[in-house]
């Protein structure tokens, strides 16, 4: 994804914001196809088309979210978290009988983007800046924010910590909501910055158009060290690496999935310790 830099002028702030915001991943009409037509049996009557949705994330692996509808979802708490499923290439919650890791990997198709709006907030409003964008047929409405809890408000959503973080100079506060062709949902995360490295928490929320049992998948370039953490509050979160090669040598994300029957969302940690993750997770609030 794109990286948004320290800028001082509010007219690069727009350019800036645009490109960041801007999808790079969408998924190919192969990988659609198959998750359509897969060879497990599925209730025709329940079954809807596939819908593209693009994770609006600056600095954050590219998301996609495969939906279909096959009949026989479980029923979970709110609190309870959805064992996910670690390919090659993704970590997958939900129904993922149809995720193909192969097609998830391979080269993306063109996303077409255009621009509707964008300005810049008020005293009045709670957001710094809103563009509003059409990708593929799609129309986002993303909200940037100066501190987290004026997201989580707007949004009615979020990832809840027990303490508070500082906020990321790197990572935006953002608020989107994206819909189209009968689909809707909104999303909120935030960048925060801890001891010498970082973490990114994400929650999205499917208001319109998608299945109860619909497979949310990361995609990442390379998966590796999964391992399990239980919390003070006995929570058990998988964690699972990607190693990622940079400038100075190999860098390693950690990815934990925090999808639920009622939200999809993950934190990515960058630059911790193991037991800096582990103190991170101790405050994540379940509700």
């Amino acid at each position: 994804m794109s990286k948004i830099h320290d800028i001082n002028e509010t007219k690069e702030i727009d350019s800036v914001l645009s490109e960041a915001l801007r999808p790079t991943f969408s998924p190919s009409s192969e990988l659609n196809s198959q998750l359509l037509s897969g060879e497990a049996k599925s209730d025709g009557s329940r079954q809807k088309a596939a819908i593209k949705k693009m994770y609006l994330l600056p600095k954050v692996a590219a998301i996609v979210l495969a939906v279909l509808c096959v009949g026989g979802a479980g029923v979970y708490a709110a609190t309870k978290l959805l064992a996910p499923k670690v390919t090659e290439h993704a970590v997958s919650v939900g129904n993922t009988e149809y995720v193909d890791d192969a097609a998830i990997a391979r080269t993306e198709e063109p996303v077409t983007t255009k621009e509707i709006s964008c300005e810049q907030g008020t005293a009045d409003t709670p957001w710094t800046s809103r563009t509003v964008s059409e990708v593929n047929g799609y129309v986002t409405t993303t909200c940037t924010f100066d501190s987290y809890e004026k997201a989580m408000k707007e949004a009615g959503l979020g990832v809840k910590f027990s303490k508070e973080y500082e906020p990321s100079s790197q990572d935006s506060i953002v608020y989107s909501s994206t819909e189209g062709n009968g689909y809707k949902a909104v999303e909120i995360s935030g960048g925060f910055n801890y001891q010498e490295g970082s973490f990114t928490a994400v929650q999205s929320k499917n208001l319109e158009g998608v299945s109860n049992d619909a497979a949310y998948s990361i995609q990442l370039k390379n998966t590796s060290n999964e391992r399990d953490y239980s919390t003070k509050t006995g929570v058990t979160y998988h964690l699972v690496d990607e190693t990622m090669s940079g400038e100075e040598g190999n860098e390693v994300n950690t990815y934990v999935m925090l999808a639920t029957d009622a939200y999809e969302g993950y934190i990515r940690f960058h630059g911790l310790t193991e037991e800096q993750i582990h103190e991170v997770l101790d405050t994540v609030v379940m509700e």
